[in-house]
């Protein structure tokens, strides 16, 4: 005989709030074992402004780097699915390029070498470019997978009717691929949150430098990364929680 409802969810809740105790003991005990006497949450506290404006810069870099890496993404599909091979050859090059480049080199080339070029300093925006050029290949890859996963008859019927490429996207391609998208494009938002902290590299003020800052005026290293880790998990953790109901809702 099977258990009641009530009593599975209970037991799962049993179970999780345990896992969940294990790894904060574990945390405390880490903590406890690497912090000095003066251990003290209240000297990054102090500047709080800064920390916040750090958080603040963050969302909204991660946020820009998201639409413009949606909106070369989807550029970069149409140029690889193009029939004139220029366009094929330049979308290929670069999404391959792009991916085979860690962040952090791309963080540096795109300050100190195009910026320069171009006599343009302003860190923010190039840090916007930067995360922007690196998400686009991953972006392009998301809508490949899937639009390809749409059912190859429905194109037949399209060229039937003599749909344009635009109508194409607009009407049929598009609201369907939209729903599949979805957890991918939230994961993509936590890849650039999580990316955004190698601006530090250059003085970008978001929350990782904002809390290198603070160390550096407190020498409080061990709340200052703690402090940091937790941030970055009141940021991601609710995208995570977000593309599994999303991934549940329309499975």
């Amino acid at each position: 005989m099977s258990e009641p409802s009530d009593q599975r969810k209970l037991k799962k809740l049993i179970h999780f709030a345990a896992a969940a105790a294990v790894y904060i003991v574990f945390i405390v005990f880490v903590v406890i074992r690497v912090s000095s006497n003066n251990f003290s949450l209240s000297r990054i506290f102090d500047y709080r402004q800064l920390l916040l404006q750090g958080l603040l810069n963050t969302l909204i870099i991660s946020a820009y780097s998201l639409l413009f890496g949606l909106v070369l993404g989807f550029i970069l599909y149409l140029a690889r699915e193009s029939k004139i091979y220029f366009f094929r050859s330049m979308s290929n090059i670069f999404i391959e390029v792009m991916m085979g480049t860690p962040l952090l080199v791309l963080v540096f080339i795109t300050s100190y070498f195009i910026g320069k070029a171009f006599e343009f300093q302003n860190d923010y925006v190039l840090g916007i470019i930067a995360i922007t050029a690196y998400i686009g290949p991953y972006m392009a890859n998301m809508f490949k997978g899937s639009i390809d996963s749409i059912d190859t008859q429905q194109f037949i019927v399209m060229d039937l009717y003599g749909f344009s490429r635009y109508q194409r996207y607009r009407f049929i391609i598009l609201p369907q691929i939209l729903r599949l998208m979805l957890p991918q494009l939230m994961n993509n938002f936590s890849y650039a949150i999580k990316g955004s902290a190698l601006l530090y590299v250059t003085a970008v003020t978001e929350v990782f430098y904002a809390v290198k800052l603070i160390q550096s005026k407190t020498f409080a290293f061990t709340e200052g990364y703690l402090i940091l880790w937790v941030a970055y998990l009141c940021i991601t953790l609710p995208l995570t929680l977000l593309t599994k109901y999303i991934e549940r809702r329309y499975s």
